[in-house]
């Protein structure tokens, strides 16, 4: 894989009116990676069942965007989303639909590249395809690592596992940056 340009998120998205709502990820992205010191073109590692290196691409920040990712911590949670379902759409035959319920242990339906939204709304159906959790880190340390995070989100998604769909947990760590993906 080349390059994830984070402002291209919406392709990886089911439709056009989620767009302004997931643009928001990669502007969070993009607002973490620049305040811990990294410009555009940076590397990321990609490692789990998908090894590979791809840079990372982003386009001027305003102030005005900055202050709206002032929270650190919703920032990276936010920013890891966007990475993780353009890693998810760029590395596997899925695309994120939906956010999935806090209670279902996942964080995002996915559907087969080849769902289209269009019927999904005539039928009034959601042919869910697959599950998707994510999390974030701003940077690991003894306690908190991507490893260890892993290990959580494993237990978290099993939660679900009676849907016989496939699962995919995302950790995406911005201070190297690194991303693991991972099918379970």
């Amino acid at each position: 894989m080349d390059s994830i340009v984070l402002t291209d998120i919406c392709e990886c998205w089911g439709d056009g009116e989620k767009c302004a709502h997931i643009e928001s990820f990669s502007e969070a992205a993009s607002v973490v990676l620049e305040k811990i010191g990294h410009e555009p073109g940076i590397s990321l590692e990609i490692e789990g069942d998908f090894k590979d290196k791809c840079s990372i691409q982003w386009g001027e920040i305003s102030d005005s965007i900055r202050g709206m990712w002032a929270d650190e911590q919703e920032a990276v949670e936010k920013g890891a989303c966007g990475i993780a379902c353009m890693l998810v759409y760029k590395l596997t035959d899925y695309k994120v639909i939906e956010r999935g319920v806090k209670t279902s242990g996942f964080d995002f339906w996915l559907a087969k590249k080849t769902y289209s939204d269009e019927l999904d709304d005539s039928l009034n159906v959601f042919p869910g395809d697959g599950r998707l959790e994510v999390s974030g880190l701003l940077q690991s340390s003894e306690t908190n690592t991507i490893q260890s995070r892993l290990k959580k989100k494993q237990k978290q998604i099993k939660q679900s596992d009676s849907m016989s769909l496939p699962a995919y947990i995302a950790i995406v760590e911005f201070a190297s940056p690194k991303a693991l993906l991972k099918n379970e």
